[in-house]
């Protein structure tokens, strides 16, 4: 997210960025994003409400498009199906390839020599939306767990941005 923002700040990616939204309390990006002067809203955290909420946002700010980053929840069929092709999400593997939670966990313990990073549009599914924009990523055997999945998240905020870029052919 903050790579996001930031990348927006620098006229690097050209989206204006109305809010950033939880269904967490009081989550750590609330607190970055305030550091840039942008809107932090908390819509409650049951499911049902939360897509409400959320849907009335869009709705009501004309919202083109949904940048999901760090968001950790998986939207039901009835909601994504009022946005297709709305919905963004990052992905740490080269799908269709170890899809759902913990893919960097799958990746790792299956001795691949590459995983990846997939930006794909959200749909009824989990992580089988349309492919925007993907890239191969080698593993490095000699690094330890932790650091694999650091590299791999910084990998991440590069694709995401790229991934971008290409959808609104900047």
């Amino acid at each position: 997210m903050v790579n996001i923002i930031q990348k927006v700040k620098n006229k690097e990616l050209k989206l204006d960025i109305i809010a950033i939204i939880s269904n967490k309390i009081n989550p750590e990006a609330f607190h970055k994003a305030e550091d840039f002067n942008i809107s932090v809203i908390y819509l409650g955290s049951k499911s049902e409400e939360f897509e409400q909420r959320l849907g009335e946002f869009i709705y009501e700010k004309q919202i083109e498009l949904i940048i999901l980053a760090g968001f950790m929840k998986i939207l039901s069929k009835e909601f994504v199906r009022k946005f297709p092709k709305k919905i963004v999400n990052i992905h740490p593997s080269y799908l269709p390839e170890f899809p759902g939670l913990n893919a960097q966990k799958k990746a790792w313990e299956s001795q691949a020599e590459k995983t990846g990073v997939t930006v794909h549009y959200v749909d009824e599914g989990v992580d089988t939306g349309k492919i925007i924009y993907q890239e191969r990523f080698k593993i490095d055997r000699k690094l330890n767990f932790d650091t694999f999945t650091q590299k791999l998240l910084e990998f991440e905020h590069i694709i995401y941005i790229k991934a971008l870029k290409k959808m609104l052919n900047f």
